[in-house]
């Protein structure tokens, strides 16, 4: 989370899905979730699936670093 002067937040965010899997995957988004800039063997994760899931996460992430410039949020 990278807290702007402004008090508008940017974010890059990593999503790791198939633990199970003999490879896991991820995906990385900045700023929406609409689409990732980067996917590590990807094997066709559904977003819109956990997208209220992932808004809530970054409403959190967002309260928690709050008082800070920039906060790694795991």
């Amino acid at each position: 989370m990278f807290n702007k002067r402004d008090g508008r937040f940017e974010y890059v965010l990593q999503v790791i899905y198939n633990r199970c899997q003999p490879q896991l995957s991820m995906n990385f988004y900045a700023n929406n979730l609409s689409e990732a800039f980067h996917k590590i063997r990807d094997t066709g994760l559904d977003v819109s699936k956990i997208a209220a899931s992932l808004q809530h996460a970054l409403g959190l992430s967002k309260k928690l670093a709050s008082d800070f410039d920039y906060a790694r949020v795991d």
